[in-house]
């Protein structure tokens, strides 16, 4: 049985680690951005810009899966993760549009529209589920690249349960 990623140089493990924290520092900045209520409106606008600016850092490191989705077969799995994908693509879009509509802070000089519906649609973003539901299919592989990224031993099948 063949271990993905155990047997890797030093520049490729940091390359590895560069991804693992790019998804952290992604993943806690929009955690920071969810505490709207506890933190100054202008912290939560840099939070959100900041993610946003990680997101497309993202999107350019994984831009190979984006010119192979019409080249593969389409099986259950993955017609599931592309269905997913674009669910949180749709999400995230919505939220830049309506983070630049409503912004009081970072954007104020732009027009801004006279509509609580956009702050309703911000506020009830489905951006956390959404990336959840992005994250849960590539566990196994996010386990894998943080143990190479880590040099820690490949997990053994009783640790998985893939």
């Amino acid at each position: 049985m063949s271990r993905p990623f155990t047997k890797i140089s030093g520049s490729a493990r940091q390359r590895l680690g560069g991804r693992i924290v790019l998804a952290v520092c992604m993943d806690t900045l929009m955690l920071l951005g969810l505490a709207y209520w506890w933190l100054e409106n202008l912290a939560q606008e840099l939070f959100g810009t900041a993610l946003f600016l990680l997101l497309v850092r993202h999107i350019y490191r994984n831009r190979s899966w984006f010119r192979n989705i019409v080249k593969r077969h389409y099986g259950l799995r993955r017609t599931v993760i592309v269905t997913f994908h674009a669910a949180l693509a749709l999400n995230m879009a919505a939220l830049l549009a309506t983070s630049l509509a409503i912004s009081q802070s970072l954007f104020a000089a732009l027009p801004r529209p006279d509509s609580a519906v956009l702050t309703e649609i911000h506020w009830f973003s489905w951006a956390v589920i959404a990336i959840g539901c992005h994250v849960g299919p590539h566990w196994s592989r996010i386990g894998a690249i943080t143990s190479a990224a880590l040099d820690l031993p490949p997990a053994t099948p009783a640790q998985t349960r893939s």
